[in-house]
């Protein structure tokens, strides 16, 4: 039996039990139907029917515990509500996706929310919760402004950074203990209170989490020095009064306010900055160390990252209890990537544009997961809100366009080997059950969870052999070992408006050593094979 690609794809595949891709002869299928879908309906304040109950027979019978088996990915932000679990239980999630979520004060999760894991579980559902790795919001959590302050980063000079030039938003560093530790406070607490999975938003610095002109403050510029001494290696070794640090890097040891002691020991680069002129542009070409606090930034952040998790996962494992870790973005030191998309949207007019493939850039984010995480794990690509920017577009098309843009270019992700992790619950008012998008969502998840098999299990070949006359179709072909076959995931870019058009008489040629025995062709348009 074959599976393949989404709504308004048609999902092709020649099932082969003998042989593989080989120059060879032509395989022509003729004739297939292109499924058409009509406009959804405008939002709606109030929530439309949930869908049917997702189908026992797809359902999970418990909760995966290998993320590589887990084939549907949704973001639920937030589960706090029987709305919300209601909601959830129509589209037969593997995963969700920050079903929690901490920015600023956090309620007793335990005390409040320990019921929500439990009905998640039943549900064969991994539960997920979350955190800000960076922002701090002024009071928060009873924190007097001794501690926040001492939390936070600075800029050059010296003065807490605003986030966003909002006045009660800060950005923490993570070069104080204390800090990370006040992180690992919150990981902990949504662990007891039994999520499966954390959303670590904002890991690091080199990220973006922080503006060029911060992360000068006095714990960072101690570990700085630390990596002038240690660790960076065209410095590696030279000593603190080495007559270089003057000759190459312009330090001048007799300046107290720089090196109050006289040496690299006790030098001060935010100090530094100020004596040279370089406040307003610390990366500017002048600078010397300009490349080398690239590097450090990265540095630290990696090390950071990679003892915040360790502490997660231990503390975790002394509960009896194996969590899942992912960052916003690809990063190292995950059980599974999760990155945003709206950088690679593409809107003309309101309208989604299906004029080009994405399927490259898709594939190319897979591989880039792979490659950081040093092992196969779920890349997931989802629709990130930004705080409403209009910099991020989900919201600011409509829903029909909605429905388009996860049947097409959430289909050619899936061909591509990654997961589109389905908008249920998000801020800002999204809500696909108030939206009229969660009836298309169910219909595609019932579509990869009756084969999954295909797409946890089968193996992404490549596009290049496959070769047709027909426009705007995005292909991938798949192979499986048990049972040997081929898929060839179809997927039609052809949208007119709020439509997909229905297409007939496409014929895809392959090159293959011998006929196929069988072949057959499934879609989520359609519930036969």
């Amino acid at each position: 039996m074959n599976r393949a690609a989404q709504n308004a794809n048609l999902t092709r595949r020649q099932a082969i039990r003998r042989g593989l891709l080989a120059a060879g002869g032509l395989v022509a299928a003729k004739n297939l139907p292109f499924a058409s879908v009509s406009g959804a309906p405008g939002v709606s304040a109030e929530p439309a029917p949930l869908p049917p109950e997702f189908p026992e027979e797809l359902r999970r019978k418990a909760p995966v515990q290998d993320l590589n088996d887990a084939v549907v990915f949704t973001v639920n932000e937030y589960t706090l509500s029987e709305y919300a679990i209601d909601v959830s239980r129509g589209v037969g999630s593997d995963v969700l996706i920050r079903g929690w979520f901490k920015w600023g004060d956090a309620p007793s999760w335990q005390r409040q929310w320990g019921w929500i894991p439990p009905r998640i579980h039943q549900m064969g559902a991994v539960f997920g919760g979350g955190l800000t790795c960076s922002t701090l919001v002024k009071g928060e959590n009873g924190l007097t402004p001794t501690q926040l302050l001492d939390m936070a980063t600075r800029d050059v000079n010296g003065r807490p950074v605003e986030f966003g030039n909002k006045h009660n938003f800060l950005h923490g560093t993570l070069s104080n203990p204390a800090y990370l530790d006040y992180l690992l406070r919150w990981c902990r607490e949504q662990i007891d209170a039994g999520v499966d999975y954390l959303f670590m938003d904002q890991n690091c610095a080199a990220w973006g989490a922080l503006g060029r002109n911060e992360g000068y403050d006095d714990y960072s510029l101690a570990d700085f020095r630390s990596f002038l001494l240690n660790d960076f290696p065209a410095t590696q070794g030279m000593a603190p009064d080495d007559e270089r640090w003057q000759t190459k890097f312009k330090v001048d040891f007799k300046n107290s306010q720089i090196c109050a002691g006289g040496n690299m020991q006790t030098f001060n680069y935010r100090a530094w900055l100020q004596s040279g002129g370089l406040v307003d542009k610390p990366q500017h070409r002048e600078n010397p160390f300009a490349g080398v606090w690239r590097e450090f930034i990265a540095w630290r952040d990696d090390h950071a990252w990679k003892s915040l998790t360790d502490r997660i996962r231990a503390y975790a494992r002394g509960q009896g209890r194996c969590i899942f870790i992912s960052a916003n973005g690809l990063v190292r030191y995950v059980d599974l990537q999760v990155l945003g998309v709206w950088r690679r949207w593409r809107v003309r007019n309101g309208q989604v544009d299906l004029s080009q493939s994405q399927l490259d850039t898709w594939r190319e984010l897979v591989a880039q997961g792979h490659a950081l995480a040093g092992k196969r794990v779920p890349v997931v690509l989802f629709q990130d809100w930004g705080g409403g920017n209009p910099v991020f577009p989900w919201l600011t098309i409509s829903p029909a366009q909605r429905k388009i843009w996860m049947r097409i270019r959430g289909a050619e992700i899936y061909a591509a080997g990654g997961f589109f992790a389905f908008p249920v619950l998000g801020p800002f008012g999204d809500d696909s059950n108030r939206d009229g998008t969660l009836e298309t969502i169910a219909q595609q998840t019932r579509f990869y969870q009756a084969h999954r098999e295909l797409y946890s299990r089968g193996q992404f070949l490549g596009s290049q052999a496959v070769r047709t006359t027909a426009q705007n179709l995005s292909l991938a072909v798949w192979t499986t070992d048990q049972p040997r076959e081929l898929a060839v995931h179809v997927i039609n870019r052809e949208a007119s408006g709020d439509e997909i058009p229905v297409r007939r008489n496409v014929t895809l040629e392959l090159p293959l050593a011998v006929t196929p025995q069988s072949s057959s062709v499934v879609s989520p348009d359609w519930t036969a094979e």
